[in-house]
């Protein structure tokens, strides 16, 4: 998923928004952004996505909307907002079958609310040891750095890799003294860091 950057389509775009959803958080964004309606109402005191529906279409640059099929016709370059939405992924968006894989790459099937290891005797990640943000309030090793779903048939074959889609994953920061920094790059001198 790309962040959407408006600076970066300027010109004859438009936002297609196939749902309701997509089109709130659309309005919204464009709202932070200082956008306005063509008649300079605020983004978040008109709501037009129920007119086209899922075939919405908003011109951003121009403050208007309409079908996208009359701005494809147009010349208007068509995004779809579904390629820019973020959404955070969190312990209310896991569903039975999905699968958590901790620092460690050990793997846990989600069931009945609960985290359980492969043969399903033990579990972890009670609301109290599991963090919104899929860290543990236990140990840094239990946090999980994938959840997937799994397309396997059989319980045995569950948390496979190759039946295993990855639809959350940790972003890693990595954290370097200067001397690391240097030694990676293979600088022997001093090395300064320009600001941008």
């Amino acid at each position: 998923m790309k962040k959407f950057n408006i600076n970066d389509y300027r010109g004859k775009y438009a936002m297609h928004c196939k749902t309701e959803e997509e089109a709130k958080d659309f309005r919204r964004v464009m709202h932070k952004a200082g956008r306005k309606w063509i008649d300079h109402t605020l983004y978040t005191k008109v709501f037009n996505w129920s007119t086209y529906k899922e075939k919405t279409a908003y011109l951003f640059n121009e403050g208007r909307f309409g079908p996208f099929n009359t701005a494809e016709n147009e010349g208007y370059t068509i995004l779809n907002w579904s390629d820019f939405m973020q959404h955070e992924f969190t312990k209310a968006d896991l569903r039975d079958g999905m699968v958590g894989i901790d620092r460690s790459d050990e793997r846990y099937i989600f069931l009945c609310g609960k985290f359980r290891n492969a043969d399903g005797e033990q579990y972890w990640g009670d609301d109290h040891n599991l963090n919104e943000d899929f860290t543990s309030n236990c140990r840094e090793e239990l946090d999980f750095m994938r959840i997937c779903t799994s397309t396997a048939e059989v319980l045995e074959e569950w948390c496979d890799e190759n039946n295993l889609t990855t639809i959350w994953q940790r972003p890693e920061v990595t954290v370097m003294t200067m001397d690391e920094i240097k030694e990676k790059l293979g600088i022997t001198g001093e090395l300064k860091i320009k600001e941008v």
